[in-house]
């Protein structure tokens, strides 16, 4: 075994140390404390644990039993609580703790989603899609939040008022966005990987936008993966698309070693693809710098998983652009990135992608392990160099300068979301 060779192994297996010792940490850091996060939640009340997970709530003038569950959202797990007045009717649904995306929990406050549950008898079906209204771009986490909250409010039925919930005869059932998606997959990838024409790479990424980023608001993301190690894994009935997303970057990596999806179903990428066509510039990095960005996105990609693993929570270190373009949802210095990203992408060709995409460091990873390259380290050379034009080397000294803020940007973002 050649010393490179040697070097990669000792490498790979400090990074799966790390994320381990990370994984141990963060459990240990991060218990939760149920019975403070439900006086947290509910302040006017002095809270009572009672027997059988269920607590009980008092004030001068009410007096409220509470029970939670857990589940299961589009970007991370969700502590559910359903507090129901002594005459069995729902006073409010809330969610004590979550690892959930930003943007979709807002989209339902926005849409009166949590309003549905007032006054309902807490042995209705309490049934997403049947007396729970789904709230289209968010209905992944409407339908676990619906879920827990009907495990819970059931659950106080049966122990609290001796009541029977009434139940639906629901089956497993696929939505019709989840079709929509399921099909624009297999499209998608028929078109831009066997048919190979240009036009229909130009219709799927138009396709992308529409569907899978402004009518849907969905795509491949880390937190996808930050799951998985936190063994977040969502069932097919409430995480069908979870499945779906994972399912084809999976196949294609390890049956066809190819990336079916960074490059031709990504909506953030089209996105990129669009506003370098729209300017016609594809300026470069200094070849001297270009060598190391391919190890410096490893490296994010590494920094993302240990702070999620850290803080156990999938979302918090995601500075993943997606969500803020199509639903214009972000906090704190993701809006600095976000522009920054989109002023870069009208100068140099898929700036995120080549740069910082930790899904794009990931399949990178993963498609040399599937080829049996992961232990072998490519030397980059740079013979090719700027060349004498004043012009060019400016181009190089903005596209440098872009680089490093976007770079210092996303850095922040990960030590902020380590501290919080």
């Amino acid at each position: 075994m050649s010393n490179t060779n040697v070097q990669s192994v000792i490498l790979w297996s400090l990074v799966i140390v790390s994320l381990l010792s990370a994984f141990i940490i963060g459990n240990r850091l991060n218990n939760t404390n149920l019975q403070l996060l439900i006086e947290e939640k509910f302040s006017d009340y002095t809270v009572d644990y009672s027997d059988n997970d269920i607590y009980q709530l008092k004030s001068k003038s009410d007096t409220l039993f509470l029970s939670t569950y857990e589940t299961i959202g589009y970007g991370g797990s969700m502590i559910v609580a359903t507090a129901v007045d002594a005459n069995g009717k729902i006073k409010n649904v809330e969610i004590l703790h979550d690892t959930e995306t930003f943007s979709y929990i807002r989209k339902l406050q926005k849409h009166s989603f949590f309003s549905q549950y007032e006054n309902l008898d807490v042995a209705a079906p309490l049934e997403h899609g049947y007396d729970i209204d789904n709230v289209s771009g968010a209905s992944i986490s409407g339908k676990a939040i619906a879920k827990a909250a009907q495990r819970a409010g059931h659950h106080l039925a049966q122990n609290t008022f001796s009541r029977e919930p009434i139940k639906t005869e629901r089956s497993f059932e696929i939505e019709d966005y989840e079709w929509g998606i399921l099909l624009f997959f297999i499209v998608s990838i028929l078109l831009t990987f066997w048919l190979k024409k240009r036009i229909f790479k130009i219709l799927t990424y138009s396709l992308s936008i529409v569907f899978l980023g402004l009518m849907w608001n969905s795509s491949l993301s880390i937190a996808f993966f930050s799951r998985i190690l936190l063994g977040e894994i969502p069932d097919l009935n409430n995480g069908l698309l979870f499945w779906i997303f994972i399912g084809f970057i999976s196949i294609g990596i390890i049956v066809f070693k190819r990336n079916f999806y960074c490059y031709s179903i990504c909506p953030f990428f089209a996105v990129q693809y669009f506003l370098s066509k729209l300017t016609g510039l594809n300026w470069r990095l200094h070849p001297q710098l270009r060598r190391y960005t391919q190890y410096v996105n490893g490296l994010l990609l590494w920094a993302v998983l240990i702070v999620s693993l850290l803080k156990n929570n999938s979302t918090i270190s995601s500075y993943e652009p997606f969500s803020m373009i199509f639903s214009l949802q972000g906090n704190g210095v993701q809006w600095f990135i976000f522009p920054l990203i989109l002023i870069a992408s009208m100068f140099v060709s898929q700036f995120f992608c080549r740069f910082f995409c930790p899904i794009g460091a990931l399949s990178y990873y993963a498609l040399k392990a599937r080829k049996g390259k992961l232990f072998k380290t490519t030397i980059t050379t740079c013979s090719n160099n700027i060349g004498p034009s004043k012009l060019l080397k400016l181009q190089s000294f903005i596209v440098s300068i872009l680089y490093f803020l976007s770079l210092f940007a996303i850095i922040y973002y990960l030590i902020v979301s380590l501290k919080a």
